[in-house]
């Protein structure tokens, strides 16, 4: 029996009518030219607003509510009062607010049951990859073939980079939540409750200062506190992150 995978994403409800206008969602998961185990949708804050799912893929729908981002930041030791991450986030209402962006990924990784887990944004795309493997089998291969790498994503067009492996996989230090594939249970290993910011900028490529509040930041202070690292695939892999029209 093969490797199960995940697939999960997540909207607002801005952008709730973008994620599920006619094709938009089959888009999304047909891009990875991959046959996923199961499917997540997480819908953060939005309501009532009305969706349809399209019949031909069998989809969990996940419905995140204001008052349970609290005790879904505490599940993996993260203050939801740190004023620090408030203030460099811009509070509840700013665009990189970091609870906005922690709660989607705490609840996929908790809710998913396959071995491995793709994280995507539901803005981002794979625009390139051989025929012959999809990116999830080719960053799976690299996760079992490389215990010093936590997370794998396609080519983000970057050129950073500490190792090259064989393939031209780039190991890197930085750390992008927009789309990622990691282990589950490694994931779920994660807890951050002794790894708080200490309110230095000292990521390196310097990010931006939400960064540090933010998913990305905690699992960055996670990777360096063991020695982890970030594998980036070679430019045949290749994703596009853009903007709903």
């Amino acid at each position: 029996m093969g490797d199960s995978v995940t697939l999960s994403t997540h909207c607002h409800s801005r952008d709730l009518p973008r994620l599920h206008a006619p094709g938009v969602l089959e888009e999304l998961i047909e891009c990875h030219k991959y046959n996923f185990d199961e499917i997540l949708v997480v819908h953060q804050r939005t309501g009532d607003l009305p969706y349809t799912l399209p019949e031909k893929y069998k989809i969990k729908v996940i419905d995140i509510l204001e008052e349970n981002y609290r005790s879904i930041l505490a599940s993996v030791g993260i203050d939801y009062d740190n004023q620090l991450y408030w203030d460099t986030t811009h509070g509840f209402g700013g665009a990189h607010f970091f609870a906005h962006h922690i709660v989607n990924h705490i609840t996929e990784m908790q809710n998913a049951t396959s071995d491995y887990i793709v994280f995507s944004d539901a803005d981002c795309r794979i625009i390139n990859q051989p025929k012959e493997i999809s990116w999830v089998e080719h960053a799976i291969y690299i996760l079992k073939n490389n215990s010093q790498v936590l997370i794998v994503s396609p080519s983000d067009g970057g050129k950073e980079c500490f190792k090259m492996l064989e393939d031209g996989t780039r190991l890197v230090p930085t750390v992008s939540q927009q789309i990622f594939l990691a282990e589950r249970k490694r994931m779920a290993e994660m807890n951050f409750k002794d790894l708080p910011w200490d309110g230095k900028f000292d990521a390196p490529y310097g990010p931006f200062a939400e960064f540090y509040p933010m998913w990305e930041g905690h699992m960055w202070r996670w990777m360096r506190r063991h020695g982890l690292c970030r594998a980036v695939l070679p430019e045949t892999y290749r994703y596009w992150h853009f903007e709903y029209h």
